[in-house]
């Protein structure tokens, strides 16, 4: 891995940090951080395991139904969400992102393990219209 590669690397991962949360957080919590890193998606995890994606029309739709802030997130956790593979190439990637409008593309291997994110603002230059 080159020099240019390790950064890329560092600076994806200080992102992956900063975008993920723990699904056993609450509701309002998860929130608290969206706002606070100034996004609308989260990466969950459980137990250090890739879980899905937290976005603000999960949060949204809970709300709507009732679901109390205080509730942990896993319960809102749309897990039926279009990830990147690792078997697509960056091309398809930002093909995806771009029809979805998606703040952020998860690669996952077949076994389900987070490989790679991929960010709107990285690929694309600037944030994708609200």
């Amino acid at each position: 891995m080159n020099f240019v590669s390790k950064i890329q690397m560092l600076i994806m991962q200080d992102k992956v940090v900063k975008t993920s949360i723990d699904s056993s957080i609450t509701i309002l919590q998860g929130l608290e951080k969206m706002d606070f890193e100034g996004v609308k998606s989260m990466i969950v995890f459980k137990n250090k395991d890739f879980l899905g994606l937290l976005t603000i029309g999960d949060i949204q739709r809970a709300i709507i139904k009732g679901v109390e802030l205080n509730e942990k997130l896993e319960i809102i956790i749309d897990t039926d969400i279009i990830f990147g593979s690792n078997q697509d190439g960056l091309e398809i990637i930002e093909n995806k992102m771009y029809r979805l409008r998606a703040e952020c593309m998860p690669v996952v291997s077949e076994e389900n393990e987070l490989i790679n994110v991929y960010f709107w603002k990285d690929l694309f230059g600037s944030k994708q219209s609200e």
